[in-house]
């Protein structure tokens, strides 16, 4: 049972992938069509549904002056939980961030494209444009490697820090649905970037935990 519970999210993603695959292969072109289609009105649902406080949010919630505080307390917090393991699983947080960061820069590298809110289009139709914030072409969310920082302080943080990994979810929420809201991104860009990173961050914690164990398995 440990050995499918440690091996249970690459059976998933290897499953739902495969699924897609084979689905795009038999499809015919009405079938691709009405994918590509839900996928653009998700988009568009997104970048319509919004007020001035949440426009507001969005804007902000991924300023580099809010997540350097944000991310600085959540360091503060895990030294406060165990300063004896702290430098330890410290280090294993910056592995699933360099791995994690890694491989979604190099799926941008090989399939970057032209971005939503930069399509002619598709430009028209939005409400919400970020236009001149970053690059004009890409693939997935770098912000998805949040939701795996997310998942691992979940992992790593006891019960009674139920407050501190909700806020950590919900940040990691709002920066994904940023870029949904914004037209950076499809939704299905997002969705292929939460599973890469919270399967790094899955086995990261595994092999964190494997480390504390010295070589004694007991995923």
């Amino acid at each position: 049972m440990r050995i499918l519970d440690t091996y249970f999210p690459v059976v998933v993603t290897v499953a739902v992938f495969s699924a897609l695959l084979i689905g795009f292969i038999l499809a015919d072109h009405h079938i691709l069509s009405d994918i590509v289609e839900v996928d653009e009105n998700i988009l568009f649902w997104a970048n319509d549904n919004h007020n001035q406080f949440i426009a507001k949010l969005m804007l902000q919630s991924g300023n580099f002056h809010l997540l350097i505080p944000f991310y600085g307390f959540l360091v503060f917090m895990t030294l406060f939980h165990d300063k004896m393991k702290f430098m330890q699983v410290l280090v294993f947080i910056v592995l699933y961030v360099v791995v994690c960061n890694g491989m979604i820069f190099t799926v941008n590298l090989l399939f970057a494209h032209l971005r939503p809110l930069y399509m002619e289009t598709m430009a028209g139709s939005m409400q919400i444009k970020a236009v001149g914030i970053g690059k004009q072409f890409g693939c997935l969310p770098m912000s998805s490697s949040l939701a795996g920082i997310a998942y691992f302080s979940c992992l790593y943080f006891k019960r009674h820090y139920w407050p501190l990994k909700a806020m950590v979810v919900a940040w990691a929420i709002i920066n994904l649905y940023t870029n949904l809201h914004s037209g950076w991104n499809y939704p299905h860009e997002i969705l292929i970037g939460l599973v890469i990173s919270l399967v790094i961050a899955h086995f990261t914690f595994k092999l964190y935990l494997y480390y504390l164990r010295r070589g004694k398995l007991t995923w």
